[in-house]
């Protein structure tokens, strides 16, 4: 990702994070009260999804280097399956942050909210305008899996779908968070048995 998409990434997460947010505490769900710790909650939900990365690839012993905000493996990849993994992980990161945020407490504070938030903001880049960036995670999974971009995306976009009713709602239903950590675990088993 470019210079120009970083910055196009990190205004969709203030686009997307504020208003959910602010959504969320309007409906009874998660709250913010304190701004900079939503803010920082925000970067921490990203970079979770950057760390991912960072974790997985360096695992397989990948180089890696930044471009603007973003974490780039080179793609020679002694396997599809490494291939899947080090380009899945940052959803991975990014599941995993958001669980934690979740599990904080029965209303999620605003670092918490701000995690959440920009998991959602992650997925939502990943759906709407990275998708078929050819460095992006979901064409690298897409190459490794026979999915279509569109599927891969589809498929890292539905957790995310979940997580906004729990975030967002007073009270939801019990099956959201269990459908929730169900399609992450799903994801997770068939990512490392692939």
């Amino acid at each position: 990702m470019g210079c120009g998409n970083s910055l196009l990434f990190a205004l969709l997460v203030l686009v997307w994070g504020i208003p959910v947010s602010s959504f969320a505490a309007g409906k009874g769900g998660a709250s913010v009260d304190d701004w900079p710790q939503f803010l920082l909650g925000i970067a921490g939900g990203v970079t979770a999804h950057e760390l991912g990365h960072v974790v997985v690839a360096g695992a397989h012993n990948y180089r890696l280097d930044h471009d603007g905000l973003s974490i780039v493996y080179h793609p020679d990849f002694r396997s599809r399956s490494e291939r899947l993994r080090v380009a899945s992980a940052g959803f991975q990161g990014q599941w995993l942050a958001a669980e934690i945020a979740f599990a904080s407490g029965d209303r999620p504070g605003s670092f918490a909210t701000g995690v959440i938030c920009g998991h959602l903001a992650t997925s939502l880049a990943y759906l709407v305008v990275l998708k078929n960036h050819p460095l992006g995670d979901t064409v690298s999974m897409a190459m490794a899996s026979d999915l279509s971009v569109d599927q891969v995306a589809s498929l890292a976009a539905l957790p995310a779908l979940l997580d906004l009713w729990r975030l967002a709602a007073d009270a939801p239903p019990a099956w959201v968070p269990r459908l929730s950590l169900g399609l992450k675990g799903a994801g997770l088993a068939a990512v490392w048995s692939f």
